[in-house]
């Protein structure tokens, strides 16, 4: 067989011809790869004085077109053999010459590196290479092959610099282009008037570069284009249509080859590589050539990631041999909750005991698995378990885990009740039921609070409407805080907010209640699209940072944080005048009294989240009750999901955090606290080096299992009948971690992700069936972004939970969200509460559920070689804040077989109310359901006073959601709070989940703060 996925370094070796790789620096500084083949296979024909002879390839091409034939037909093969010395040029920006001194190929919205046609590559290119062939031979001529674009740059080079034309003993042009006014090509005539505006749009989109090479050519070669295959015809098209019909020239066997290095051509390389057979007649070496093309077996694409894909969270947990336990909790309003637990680390040695409890919520779209995909050593369950926490992950309603009630249908046609919910009700219903809940099983009177993103919206939610709950929780640690969003910096939110309500009742009034559910196919994309290899992998980490918070949620969900970008505030849902009014007693929804808040609160935020914007963390920490402190993430370019899933969010949030991965997971390491450093941290960390685990889609208890973490899933029912799941992890892997009486932590998942359900369904419901189940009176809460916000909810409406808090950390905290600058939020937030409305009128309830598109998207889109993968990490950071040096893209498969897992679309209103009303208040129904619900026709805003537990605020001025001004305005209305402002300045929203360097910058400052606490408790 062929070589389809071999570069030229492999190709020419793999036939035992000498190959030599040099590099040319150009006057304006890009790095040209070179390849030569001195002398032929025999050693009887190694160098003495050789001609020398230079090959150019043609647009899209490379060096590869030369070789990709063999020997026997490939140019630089029948060259050597024929007794040349052979070079072979590759013109800036192919896969060779991908690099630059100083400028960045994937730049985002920066193609300076891209600036450049075959003019450049004419008069600086080749002279630079030609130069420095005959420098290095010792030569002063040499011969030129060019093919297409390799003739046209050569004329470029003899026109402007003429010097070079007494270099060349002879220039031998295959299928010279120069002039193109008779070309026959019907859609290069049709683009070639707006040739320039199209380069200008893409400039302007920063778009630079096209058709890089990808493996997904490889595949499609494969695929499609092999002889048994039924499109192969249509292979044979594409390359005709542009080249021109030759089918007695064509060799349809090797198509496939060609895909993988030069199908990325468009220009018929195939032409290229018979040109110069006309001088050699037949190999010598041609018979072995041929046995090596009928030994030849494909290579496989590793199923490693693959695996953890198809795992939910028990099946991961397991996998990795740690214990875990599900719990079911039902909640007032009968919604079945899952909550997930791992209770002690990997080894015998390490069971429970008297562990503290760390309570774990998830963001907007998220689930449990946001703590545990990125496995042993990353994964910030894995490493609280590890340092001696009893590990609860809630799972908002609504989520892949959470998606059950006693009485409603999720799927029912055309009634969308059971998605009638946004972070309010995870706030103020689920957050205090799965609390309640983990005390009461551990024994426990409080715990600490991790809430990611969303998962601080809820807890900011329950804070301040259930403010009993502050006294349950000893520190919360909030990851890229979400309460205010009114200096968001994504400009789709941004514009749909003023619409949030109106298209959350149209989603409504045609039958959609739910955003991006967690389906098969969003496994199957992760897979497919999403994983290392795949072309488009980059598109895969652009929607991440796009959203910035990777998991189902409720439209509701979304309406509610656009009402907030709407409103500039942190205020219940606005459900329109008349609800609010019956909900509320007013026709506005009132806002969340942060200052309810009174749990010890530590926001981790980031400068370059544009979620939890820096100002927007900056409202919040000064509103909470109880702010211990803000930590900004020392990376500037820091995004909202690198907390959770960034290659440097250990590092870089355990700097400020204690070891919180405070990246769009970021609450991986948020909760180590008591426990010190595992037997089996070493031989983690060692799985890790050799890189022995797939993760692409297990579930929650899959990925704990799978790095041989204990998880328990539990489930809460909360009043309104929604059941949560929670996914518990009680302590590290070793035996002597065992459970004792360790501290609780409770840990909530952002914006996007799950934890949103928890905001609906109300806060208590998780943490009161977290200590009940644990037997504690307190616990600390951790959350990531609308992790963080639920928080806020539920200390705001239920005070009494801040008695079961020890301490609340907010990473990229979100309350007020008036100075998120994205401009599509701001744009959106003014209408966030018709759109809720449109949703609902058309049967929408749901938003972002977990699907299999996702994981294939992953694995196809998003891979390290994929072309799109650029792309995927751009819209990433659309959302979430320009951080490309924490995004860990070789994840991004592992991400999306997880996110989505499915929200209510009233969460997504909620904020972008908030960024309207530059408030962090209920959720605005609209002036008849405000006046019924609330008792007035504006939602009431959240009383922050209310939330007594120390509150400690991560934040970062890169946070592109959780604003510097929206947290110290977040800080200033806390009662007992502390700021961190991160060190990195670019540190976006997502980096607190995602971020490579979380761990320092975030999560080892968390975990240090709840192990001071839980040393000074005892």
């Amino acid at each position: 067989m062929f070589e389809p996925s071999a570069f030229q370094p492999d190709l020419v070796r793999k036939y035992r011809y000498p190959l030599e790789e040099h590099t040319v620096i150009t006057p304006d500084g890009y790095i040209l790869g070179m390849h030569r083949i001195p002398h032929g296979r025999d050693n009887n024909n190694e160098p003495k004085d050789k001609p020398i002879i230079f090959l150019m390839h043609g647009l899209l091409g490379s060096s590869s077109d030369f070789v990709l034939m063999g020997p026997g037909s490939g140019l630089a093969y029948i060259l050597a053999e024929e007794g040349f010395d052979v070079w072979m040029g590759n013109a800036r920006g192919n896969y060779y010459s991908r690099r630059h001194e100083w400028l960045r190929p994937d730049a985002l919205l920066n193609t300076d590196f891209w600036d450049f046609s075959w003019d450049e590559i004419g008069h600086i290119d080749l002279p630079s290479m030609i130069d420095y062939t005959l420098e290095y031979t010792g030569k002063q001529q040499l011969h030129y092959i060019g093919f297409s674009q390799g003739t046209t740059s050569f004329f470029v080079m003899g026109s402007l610099r003429p010097e070079y034309n007494d270099k060349i003993i002879s220039m031998h042009a295959l299928a010279p282009v120069a002039y193109m006014a008779h070309n026959r090509n019907l859609l290069f005539n049709a683009l070639a008037p707006f040739s320039r505006n199209i380069a200008s749009l893409a400039n302007l989109i920063g778009m630079g570069e096209f058709l890089p090479n990808n493996i997904i050519f490889n595949w499609a070669g494969q695929t499609f284009c092999h002889d048994e295959a039924i499109f192969q015809p249509v292979c044979s098209s594409i390359l005709f249509l542009i080249c021109g019909w030759n089918v007695n020239q064509h060799n349809a066997t090797q198509l496939f080859s060609r895909n993988a290095t030069v199908f990325k051509m468009l220009s018929g390389l195939l032409l290229l590589f018979s040109v110069a057979v006309t001088y050699a007649g037949r190999s010598p070496n041609a018979d072995y050539v041929e046995e090596l093309i009928r030994n030849n077996e494909f290579g496989r694409i590793s199923d490693s990631v693959v695996e953890d894909a198809k795992l939910d969270v028990p099946d991961l947990v397991r996998k990795y041999r740690y214990p875990l336990e599900e719990h079911t909790i039902v909640t007032p309003d009968g919604y079945i909750l899952g909550l997930h637990r791992i209770p002690h680390g990997r080894e015998n040695n390490n069971r429970p005991k008297d562990k503290p409890v760390i309570f774990i919520m998830h963001g907007l779209l998220g689930s449990s698995a946001d703590f545990v995909l990125m496995g042993p050593g990353s994964g910030l369950a894995y490493i609280l378990a590890e340092e001696g926490f009893d590990v609860w992950m809630g799972n908002a309603r609504g989520n892949y885990y959470s998606r059950r009630h006693e009485s409603l249908r999720p799927d029912a046609l055309l009634n969308t009740d059971f998605w009638d919910f946004s972070w309010d009700e995870i706030g103020n219903i689920d957050l205090p039921s799965m609390i309640d809940y983990t005390l009461a099983h551990t024994g426990k009177n409080r715990l600490h609070y991790i809430g990611f993103s969303q998962g601080t919206t809820s807890f900011f939610v329950m804070g301040s409407l259930r403010p009993e709950y502050n006294d349950k929780i000893i520190s919360m640690h909030a990851l890229a805080p979400v309460a205010y969003m009114a200096n968001n910096k994504i400009r789709l939110f941004n514009v749909l907010a003023p619409f949030s309500r109106n298209l959350a009742d149209l989603a409504e009034s045609i039958g959609i209640g739910e955003f991006l559910p967690n389906r098969q196919v969003f496994t199957w994309a992760g897979q497919t699209f999403c994983k290392d290899e795949a072309i488009f992998q980059p598109v895969c980490s652009s929607i991440l940072f796009l959203i910035s918070g990777w998991n189902v949620d409720q439209l509701n969900t979304i309406a509610h944080y656009g009402q907030g970008i709407s409103e500039k505030r942190f205020r219940r849902y606005d459900f329109g005048w008349t609800k609010n009014r019956r909900i509320y007693g007013s026709f506005s929804p009132p806002n969340y009294n942060l200052g309810n808040v009174r749990a010890p609160v530590f926001l981790h935020y980031s400068q370059s989240d544009p979620l939890a914007h820096v100002t927007d963390v900056e409202r919040l920490f000064n509103e909470l009750g109880n702010p211990v402190g803000k930590f900004s993430i020392a990376q500037r370019t820091f995004g909202h999901l690198d907390f959770l899933y960034g290659i440097n969010a250990t590092t870089l949030v355990n700097a400020t955090i204690s070891k919180m991965l405070s990246a769009l997971l970021v609450l991986f390491c948020v909760a180590v606290t008591h426990a010190g450093r595992s037997p089996n941290a070493d031989y983690v960390e060692e799985l890790i080096r050799n890189n022995k685990f797939g993760r692409i889609s297990d579930s929650v208890p899959d990925l704990a299992a799978k790095y041989r973490y204990p998880l328990e899933e539990h489930t809460v029912v909360t009043p309104d009948g929604y059941i949560l799941q929670m996914h518990r992890i009680p302590y590290g892997r070793d035996n002597n971690n065992e459970p004792g009486d360790k501290p609780v932590v409770f840990v909530m998942h952002g914006l996007w992700g799950s934890s949103a359900d928890f905001i609906l369904m109300g806060p208590g419901s998780g943490l009161d069936y977290t200590l009940e189940y644990t037997g504690k009176q307190q616990l600390h809460y951790i959350g990531f972004s609308q992790g963080t916000t639920s928080f806020f909810v539920m200390g705001s409406l239920r005070p009494e939970y801040n008695d079961k808090i020890i301490s609340m950390h907010a990473l990229a905290p979100i309350a007020y969200m008036a100075h998120v600058p994205n401009l599509l939020l701001r744009a959106l937030a003014p209408f966030a509460t018709q759109i809720a409305d449109v949703a609902n009128l058309l049967g929408i309830g749901e938003f972002l559920s977990h699907s299999p598109f996702y994981t294939w998207a992953g694995q196809s889109l998003c891979s390290d070689e994929a072309v799109f993968q650029p792309v995927c990490s751009n819209i990433l950071f659309l959302i979430s804040g320009y951080s490309p040096d924490q995004l860990n893209t070789t994840m991004l498969p592992v991400i999306l077989g997880h996110f989505p897992a499915g929200s209510s679309i009233r969460q997504a209103t909620h904020y972008l109310q908030g960024i309207s009303q530059k408030g962090f208040r209920r959720y605005n129904f609209g002036l008849l359901r405000n006046q019924k619900i609330y008792g007035s026709i504006s939602p009431p805003d959240y009383n922050l006073g209310n939330i007594t537990a120390p509150v400690f605020l991560y934040y970062s001025e890169g946070d592109a959601l959780s604003r510097v001004l929206d947290v110290e305005r977040l800080y200033n209305e806390l009662p007992f709070a502390e700021k961190f402002l991160n060190a990195d300045s670019n540190y976006g929203h997502i980096d607190y989940a995602y971020g490579i360097n979380a761990t320092s910058l975030v999560y080892d400052y968390v975990i240090n703060t709840i192990t001071s606490l839980e040393n000074q408790n005892k």
